[in-house]
């Protein structure tokens, strides 16, 4: 194991960021196939707070991670055909990963009525 990180996503908390700063604060943390498949959800707000606390735990998970230029864009929570979370990487975490050695990234998410939780431990 190279490294574990976790992460709690308030709703109402995320509820509030966007409407302080309008739909591009959404634009900004994610990308276009997660903005699609979190708006599709009946609790969007719910389904992008999962989504942000996978790559806040992502990140947390080993120091080198966040090392230069990272974007939000650069992580991707996606989802199996059976609902199962994943992460895709690209750009400078992607870099970072392969310079520490990292093979696998284990991804859970749970749910609460106003709050979701990520899991992330790395291989």
């Amino acid at each position: 194991m190279m490294g574990i990180g976790v992460e709690t996503v308030g709703v109402s908390a995320l509820t509030d960021a966007v409407n302080e700063n309008g739909l591009n604060y959404i634009d900004r943390l994610f990308t276009p196939a997660e903005r699609s498949f979190c708006w599709s959800r009946p609790r969007s707000m719910q389904a992008f707070a999962s989504h942000l606390a996978a790559k806040e735990a992502l990140l947390k998970a080993h120091p080198n991670l966040r090392e230069g230029d990272v974007q939000w864009s650069d992580i991707e929570v996606s989802h199996d055909d059976k609902g199962v979370p994943r992460v895709e990487l690209g750009g400078k975490v992607l870099e970072n990963c392969k310079k520490i050695g990292l093979s696998v990234v284990h991804l859970s998410i749970a749910q609460a009525i106003d709050s979701s939780v990520a899991f992330v431990v790395l291989q």
